[in-house]
């Protein structure tokens, strides 16, 4: 009697084990850009290492002009689902920095020239998200995992006094794999 039992929970547990799933996340379209006279802008979201997740955003931006342009952070925003959903931080940030960020920085991209890098967003850090996974052998602030929504910027650029405000949208699906 008690081996049917054994043999059953055995059973019921190889099944239950073999059905897990894990989520896969996808963009859509997988890069957004948006081109001008002054600048061609491109954003990315970036998987993790590792990982089948979004962190963060890869970001290209180039001058077309013959003058400078200011990438003005402090009117950037992290779009979620169409409203302003905080600043951007990047990679190599100490939490110092982070505690005393009050002014975005603005970034001159001389004419010609191109600016890219890693960006994420300041309200979904890992230390400060119970919803995300802290990896512990990374210093500084962690980028947490970019939910499901449509996600993106809005870019604020400036050449002299003209502004450029442009918005650069993904739409962030998870679906559910069997491992």
């Amino acid at each position: 009697m008690m081996t049917h039992g054994y043999y059953r929970l055995m059973v019921i547990f190889l099944v239950l084990t073999g059905c897990a799933t894990i989520p896969v996340y996808t963009s859509d379209p997988t890069t957004t850009a948006v081109e001008n006279e002054i600048f061609t802008v491109e954003l990315e979201p970036h998987l993790k290492s590792g990982t089948n997740y979004f962190d963060s955003f890869r970001y290209v931006l180039v001058n077309n002009s013959d003058r400078d342009l200011i990438l003005d952070w402090q009117n950037t925003f992290y779009l979620k689902n169409d409203a302003r959903f905080g600043h951007w931080g990047w990679k190599g940030m100490s939490p110092e920095q982070l505690q005393d960020l009050v002014d975005q920085p603005q970034i001159t991209i001389e004419a010609g020239n191109t600016l890219s890098g890693l960006i994420f967003p300041l309200k979904m850090i890992a230390q400060r998200s119970g919803f995300t996974e802290i990896a512990r052998d990374e210093p500084g602030p962690r980028p947490g995992i970019i939910p499901e929504s449509e996600s993106g910027m809005l870019l604020t650029v400036r050449q002299g006094e003209r502004v450029f405000r442009e918005k650069l949208i993904c739409r962030i699906s998870v679906s559910h794999m069997t491992k």
